[in-house]
Parts: structure tokens; C-alpha cells; sequence
């Protein structure tokens, strides 16, 4: 049944709409929740009144037609929708309302924030964020780093890293940017303030010259004999003039007396000598 060049219609037109029975029909009616002029002596529902009505609720649908809420869902929104928006509970966002005091309404017994007075709050704050936001804040941490992160990058503890951001290279070099809420440091301005100093050093440069340190070390014991009566190899071939693998052919030679330590091998220092002198320089 079509209702559309109507002004008004009857309260069972209405309720067959709603799908309703005759005695919640006439409590809706006697609800005011939209006009009702007296025609003939009988009670109508003013047409843009009820539409205005539907469109502002959610208990109540049509057998046929548009969904409620239109209005509603324009002008306000419901607890879950902004749990969901902010990527939280909806217990926390009961706390939110309680605390920072946010006006709500109550339709069909579900409170909701108006969209005004929630980005009204929203603009408030820094701690909670939307998937838009979330999405941004993602993309600016990429490229920033938190204080604790440039700390442990040089290897200081957090209180110099303060001391670095209050001084004046540190103020005029690093970009402090509050992302979420919190202060991080882009990695650009890090990056140009590193290259500026001398004084720190980042921890894996450090972690690769002790590595390079070591293997110096390593590679130097394993070419200097640590007792001047021997020789290593690589001393060996050093004095003599000749290759190591030179060298190596004559100690399986047994041309010259030899001490082997573990996969070490060390040269008798005169014997070599005595050697080389007896083979005139071979």
C-alpha cells in the first residue's frame, strides 16, 4: 500500500508499517513521539512527523522500506561505533564519557554522543585515535624513533639524550614531533645531527670495530710468537725472503726443528736460522 501523496495516515496504517498490533500502535501514538491531527473525528499521524520520528530511532523498523536511524546515525553516535572507531572497548569508552564529562543522549534506551560534542572531545586529545589517524601515526613513527630508541642507538642512557635535546645542537638539529600523544625525534634530523658530531658513536658501529679490534688481535697472535726463541709461520716467511706456503713445504720437510701447539706451529727461532744459512738463502 502506497502512502506517498498522503499528509497524514490513520494509526493502522501505521501500524501495519511497523508491523504492530492495535494496542502498541496506540501506545506509540500516545507516546508524542511525532504529530497527530483529529480528522473526521479520528486520530491521524502527521506524515513528516513520523518519517522525522523513524529516521531518529532504531527499535522500531518498517515491514517494507527504508532502515530506521538514517537521522540518528547522521547526527550522533552509538557507543559501539566509537569503540570500534577508536580500536577499543566498549567499557573503556563508558570511562571516557564518565571522566572528560561527555554530553550523551538516550534513544531507546542506548546512550549516544552527538557528533559535534564527540569531535569536540576527540579534538581534545592526543591518546585515543582513530583508524584514519592510527594510519598516519603508523606511517610518522616509521620515520621517527622514541627517546629510549635514540638512547640505546648510542649506547647512553635516557638522561643524556635529554641533556643532547636541550642543547643547543640538539635543539637546532633534532625535530621533536608528539606522535599519539608521545615526543619522537624524526630520523632525518637524527640522521643530519649524527653526522654533525664526533662525540657519540652508534652502538652497532661500536659492536663492529670491537668485532674488527678482536680479529686485529686475533689475526696478530696468530702471526707474532709470543716467545722471542720461536718463530710463527708468517715470521718465517717474513725473514726468509720466501712465501708461507714455501715455508710450510719445508716444516714437512722436517728441514728445521718445529713445536706444534694445537693447529699452531712454531719455528725454532736459531734452527731456522742455522738453516737458512746452510742452504744459502734456497
Amino acid at each position: 500500500m502506497e502512502y506517498q501523496d498522503k499528509k497524514t495516515l490513520s494509526v493502522r496504517e501505521m501500524g501495519k508499517w511497523l508491523g504492530l498490533k492495535k494496542v502498541e500502535s496506540y501506545w506509540l501514538v500516545h507516546r508524542h513521539y511525532f504529530n497527530v491531527v483529529i480528522v473526521g473525528g479520528r486520530m491521524r499521524v502527521d506524515m513528516d512527523s513520523f518519517e522525522h520520528w523513524y529516521a531518529g530511532q532504531v527499535h522500531y523498523r518498517k515491514v517494507t522500506g527504508e532502515p530506521p536511524g538514517i537521522r540518528l546515525k547522521e547526527e550522533s553516535f552509538g557507543l559501539r561505533d566509537i569503540a570500534e572507531d577508536l580500536n577499543i572497548s566498549e567499557y573503556t569508552v563508558h570511562d571516557i564519557i564518565k571522566r572528560d564529562k561527555i554530553p550523551t543522549v538516550k534513544v531507546d534506551y542506548h546512550r549516544r554522543i552527538l557528533k559535534r560534542d564527540y569531535e569536540q572531545w576527540y579534538s581534545s586529545q592526543l591518546k585515543y585515535r582513530n583508524a584514519e589517524d592510527r594510519f598516519r601515526d603508523a606511517v610518522a613513527e616509521m620515520n621517527s624513533i622514541t627517546m629510549p630508541e635514540m638512547a640505546h642507538m648510542l649506547g647512553v642512557d635516557r638522561s643524556c639524550v635529554y641533556s643532547i635535546l636541550r642543547s643547543a645542537a640538539g635543539k637546532k638539529q633534532l625535530n621533536v614531533v608528539a606522535i599519539g600523544g608521545r615526543k619522537r625525534i624524526t630520523r632525518d634530523s637524527f640522521e643530519n645531527w649524527y653526522k654533525s658530531q664526533n662525540k657519540y658513536v652508534l652502538r652497532e658501529r661500536k659492536a663492529l670495530k670491537t668485532q674488527k679490534s678482536r680479529q686485529d688481535e686475533k689475526g696478530e697472535a696468530m702471526t707474532k710468537s709470543a716467545n722471542p726463541k720461536y718463530l710463527t709461520v708468517q715470521e718465517a716467511a717474513a725473514l726468509a725472503g720466501v712465501t708461507i706456503k714455501k715455508v710450510l713445504y719445508w716444516v714437512r720437510g722436517n728441514r728445521f726443528p718445529v713445536v706444534r701447539v694445537s693447529s699452531l706451529i712454531r719455528i725454532e727461532k736459531q734452527g731456522f736460522q742455522t738453516y737458512l744459512r746452510g742452504i744459502g738463502g734456497e
